[in-house]
C-alpha cells in the first residue's frame, strides 16, 4: 500500500492541511473507499519534526542553535465533509478570534 508523505520547507504563518481520508486496493475495489473513522487532534501543532532537514527554520541549522524559531501552529478551524465519494455536505468549525475563541459552524 503506498503511503503520502510532505516535509515543510519554511514555516508558514497560516498553514493549511487537506487530509485524503480514502483507501484505494485495486486488487480489493475498482473504485476508492471513503474512511469514516474518528480522526483525533490537539489544538497545537508542532512542526519541527516535518521540517526539511536543510530547511533555514530547522532546530540545527547554524542560526537557530542559539535562538530557535517557534515551529508551533495553532488550530484556528476545521472543515468536515459528510457524504461519500462524489456527494455530500462540506461543514465548518471555525474559531472567532474577535471574541475571545467562540467557535463559529458553518
Amino acid at each position: 500500500m503506498a503511503h503520502k508523505g510532505f516535509c515543510i520547507y519554511t514555516i508558514p504563518n497560516t498553514l493549511i492541511l487537506a487530509l485524503k481520508r480514502f483507501h484505494h486496493d485495486p486488487f480489493e475495489t475498482p473504485k476508492p473507499i471513503k474512511l469514516y473513522g474518528c480522526i483525533k487532534y490537539g489544538q497545537k501543532l508542532d512542526l519541527k519534526d516535518y521540517l526539511a532537514p536543510n530547511s533555514p527554520d530547522h532546530p540545527s541549522h547554524s542560526n537557530n542553535v542559539d535562538k530557535p524559531i517557534s515551529a508551533e501552529m495553532r488550530l484556528s478551524g476545521v472543515v468536515i465533509h459528510r457524504g461519500g465519494i462524489g456527494e455530500g455536505h462540506y461543514w465548518a468549525c471555525v474559531q472567532d478570534t474577535c471574541k475571545s475563541g467562540t467557535l463559529l459552524l458553518y
